[in-house]
């Protein structure tokens, strides 16, 4: 959700997103991130052996504790006497029409979110005195993963160096305590120890996330770190007859039957997080292998993504880049990281950036830096542009119609 509401604010600009992001990063900073640089699994649902006790408040409680303040966040977030959970408790929710509320209490919408925020400071105080939801401190590689790419999300539509400090951290974590020098992975980690031969979604969440992170800083160490967990998946998950990948590794125990995981739910299924990486790192290392076994692994599950969209999705997001054929931006020299940022601004889902101040390794950055100079690369299917230096003649280049913000009119 955290990668959504930030695409969502990146294409409309609208605060809320933003808010959501900025909010549940913190509550992931506060309540579920390790001092190692890892996320934990969960917190319980109930404490002391009622569901949501933690969370939830009386309008007495409220009246207490902000006094003059207590009907505007009342009537905000839809508090009641009687309660609109159960037995007088009332579940935080907040309002559709803030223009609406603004109105009523004689208040801009600046003062209101202002005098909101200190509300929610009270209360976040006062709940720390109550007794805290147990909380499952196991780190899970995939888990961990997709936490990554939602910071990295986060870091590059707000450009908030924070959050690109946590998602480096967090790929130093895992790179390091939950992987081997063959690139083997463990699935858990817990108080110092690892356990469990990683599964699918383990290598294919985490390479995918080393891909965003190269994207955002442009350090080939994470793009390369993404390879070799693919090869290592081609080795030890795929199952050539299928072109598929099954879920458990060959050097696992014998199992009866090794499942083959296709649906995508409420997270992307592994195979499709998979296809997704072959193809992107196929087009940054021009492997044409990768790119044949992407496009076979789509070409299983067109059939029944038709007849059932909603467990395809994130296939069908594959099947829209490739149809769409995605831009390589290359973005050579020493103002890489402000030309990033720039283009960062826009919503660019069909884009594979790379570059830095050098060249690098990759085969679309060769003989593309000019000294003393930063130049934009716009390429497709293995032929570039003419180089610019502005983001915008980058935009028109590719045909891309600069987002205005929400509110705004051309």
């Amino acid at each position: 959700l955290v990668s959504l509401y930030a695409k969502a604010y990146q294409l409309t600009g609208r605060p809320l997103y933003k808010e959501v992001v900025y909010e549940t990063l913190a509550f992931v900073e506060r309540e579920l991130s390790s001092p190692e640089g890892a996320f934990y699994s969960s917190l319980d649902a109930d404490t002391e052996g009622e569901e949501g006790k933690f969370y939830v408040w009386t309008q007495p409680e409220v009246n207490r504790l902000l006094k003059d303040q207590a009907a505007l966040f009342s009537d905000y977030y839809h508090l009641t006497e009687e309660g609109n959970w159960e037995e007088g408790k009332n579940i935080l929710y907040r309002a559709d029409d803030e223009a609406e509320r603004a109105a009523k209490y004689s208040l801009t919408p600046g003062e209101i979110q202002s005098t909101l925020q200190k509300a929610r400071l009270r209360l976040l105080q006062a709940r720390e005195k109550r007794v805290r939801p147990g909380l499952d401190d196991k780190v899970l590689t995939s888990w961990n993963a997709l936490m990554m790419q939602a910071y990295i999300d986060a870091y590059r539509v707000f450009g908030e160096e924070k959050f690109r400090q946590v998602a480096q951290r967090n790929a130093t974590f895992l790179t390091k305590r939950m992987m081997r020098s063959d690139f083997r992975l463990y699935r858990n980690y817990k108080k110092g120890k690892v356990s469990v031969n990683a599964f699918l979604d383990d290598y294919s969440f985490l390479a995918g996330a080393l891909i965003d992170l190269y994207q955002a800083t442009f350090d080939e160490k994470w793009l390369n770190t993404a390879r070799s967990l693919a090869e290592y998946s081609l080795k030890h998950f795929y199952d050539a007859k299928s072109s598929m990948f099954f879920y458990t590794s060959d050097l696992d125990p014998a199992l009866i039957v090794r499942q083959v995981e296709r649906y995508d739910q409420a997270i992307p299924s592994s195979n499709s997080e998979m296809a997704r990486n072959l193809y992107r790192l196929g087009l940054y290392f021009a492997n044409e292998g990768y790119l044949k076994k992407s496009e076979a692994m789509l070409s299983q599950v067109r059939a029944d993504m038709l007849k059932y969209p909603p467990y395809f999705t994130h296939w069908a997001g594959l099947l829209m880049a490739q149809l769409d054929e995605p831009y390589e931006v290359a973005i050579v020299g020493s103002d890489w990281l402000q030309i990033r940022r720039e283009l960062d601004q826009h919503y660019l889902p069909h884009v594979l950036l790379s570059g830095g101040k050098d060249e690098g390794s990759l085969e679309l950055l060769q003989g593309k830096l000019v000294p003393e100079e930063t130049y934009i690369y716009v390429c497709r299917q293995k032929s570039c542009k003419r180089p610019v230096q502005e983001v915008r003649d980058a935009l028109a280049q590719m045909k891309v119609k600069p987002v205005l913000p929400l509110g705004a009119s051309e």
